[in-house]
């Protein structure tokens, strides 16, 4: 509460000073003021249009309210800004999924995956973009993959089920 009273302080002062937008709205994101924390983003998105992780945590969030068209877009500023953000690049692939561009998904999280191999959801919605595709062997050893990985994740578990009976 003290951080957040301090960070309102800077910014009536000048709202204008680097950062100060990003971390007031990462604070807001813990606090699960997520509506507050996307103005931030985008206040520290006015200051610095190219800030990745602003970028970034605005796209998270706009997935998250299911607005999957808005989060892309935003993802792939992110890779414009910062081209090695391999989160940002998983994060793209899953939101192509989750908007059914199945056959766009595969590239990005392929990627992503060759530099955060051990992502149960990263392997988990690749999983679900070949399985969409038509590609039932690489789906089940992805989908195999992330249970592995995250042994509690059971929304992995049940599509490796449907995948292997769709397989028989």
């Amino acid at each position: 509460a003290g951080a957040l009273e301090d960070f309102r302080k800077v910014m009536e002062e000048d709202g204008r000073i680097p950062g100060v937008a990003l971390a007031m709205g990462n604070l807001m994101v813990r606090e699960k003021q997520y509506d507050q924390a996307m103005v931030l983003f985008r206040r520290e998105l006015v200051v610095n249009p190219w800030n990745a992780k602003a970028l970034n945590n605005l796209a998270n969030l706009l997935l998250m309210k299911g607005k999957a068209g808005e989060a892309i877009e935003t993802y792939q500023k992110v890779l414009v800004a910062d081209p090695g953000a391999h989160e940002a690049r998983g994060n793209l692939g899953a939101a192509l999924v989750a908007a059914g561009r199945d056959r766009e998904a595969l590239g990005p999280l392929v990627r992503a995956l060759k530099h955060v191999p051990e992502n149960a959801r990263l392997h988990k919605y690749l999983g679900v973009a070949l399985a969409r595709t038509g590609d039932l062997a690489g789906a089940r050893k992805h989908l195999q993959r992330a249970v592995e990985l995250d042994p509690a994740g059971g929304e992995a578990r049940e599509l490796l089920e449907k995948v292997r009976k769709a397989a028989e």
